[in-house]
């Protein structure tokens, strides 16, 4: 969806609750100057497969992933939650 555009630098807020199989998928995939990401699923353990593969490949190397689950022990890669990112509630 907005894969490769260069000038985003905050996300739409991502209300969705429940998703399904690789419905983020790549979403934001080389959105070099994205630094903030509000979502209102809480796990992603129980997420289905791919759901946010590779979402955040290529986002900004700092940013806020702000979200109600938990701030720490998350997974941090472009499939989760971005190396270098603050996660905050």
């Amino acid at each position: 969806m907005f894969a490769d555009c260069t000038a985003l630098e905050t996300a739409p807020l991502l209300p969705a609750t429940v998703l399904k199989q690789k419905c983020y998928y790549g979403m934001f995939s080389s959105c070099s100057s994205l630094n903030s990401i509000e979502v209102n699923f809480n796990s992603f353990d129980s997420l289905p497969d791919s759901a946010t593969y590779y979402w955040l490949n290529g986002v900004s190397a700092t940013g806020t992933f702000k979200w109600p689950g938990a701030t720490t022990g998350v997974t941090q890669d472009e499939s989760h939650v971005p190396s270098g990112w603050t996660i905050t509630n």
